[in-house]
């Protein structure tokens, strides 16, 4: 659902083609949303086969043939349901590391105080990778919309780092 939402909300912006949206998903999506660039174009024909969008062949100049992708009315619609859809209906959030605590009397302490302290380290390499997109869409001036992706998942990597390094101490007092 999220490929799908992602793909017509940038065709929604404008007709692009398949490696203009690859490239505005490397650059810009793929940081906050679970998107590759191989499955861009896999995604989009079913798109096409569903009528959710359109494609055409351009040439420029010289240049080989492109297919031109472009936002149908049914594609519009089934955008505007998914962004609803994706914004009103809460779901429990999965997180992996919910299963590692589950069984983790399966690990000594010190295995799974290594695993919480690499996990940390982890976290604070993407924050700081984060913090960067953040500062330079903040000095291109985003959309305040845009900019808060960035903040929100520096919160959240500030939260878990902080429930990581509470954690620890409590694995530290039971052992």
């Amino acid at each position: 659902m999220s490929k799908e939402l992602i793909l017509l909300g940038l065709l929604k912006e404008g007709p692009r083609h398949g490696y203009e949206l690859k490239r505005i998903v490397d650059e810009k999506i793929s940081t906050f949303a679970p998107i590759s660039a191989g499955s861009i174009y896999y995604t989009l024909k079913g798109l096409a086969k569903d009528g959710l969008v359109s494609m055409s062949r351009k040439r420029r100049g010289r240049y080989p043939e492109k297919e031109v992708y472009r936002i149908t009315k049914k594609g519009e619609e089934k955008f505007k349901e998914l962004l609803e859809k994706t914004c009103f209906n809460i779901k429990r959030l999965y997180r992996s590391m919910d299963i590692v605590l589950y069984f983790m009397n399966y690990l000594k302490p010190e295995e799974v105080i290594r695993g919480l302290r690499n996990r940390i380290g982890q976290i604070k390499g993407i924050r700081e990778e984060t913090k960067g997109i953040y500062a330079k869409i903040r000095r291109e001036r985003y959309p305040y919309y845009i900019q808060a992706i960035a903040q929100r998942n520096i919160r959240f990597m500030d939260k878990e780092i902080e429930w990581m390094e509470d954690f620890i101490k409590e694995i530290r007092r039971k052992s």
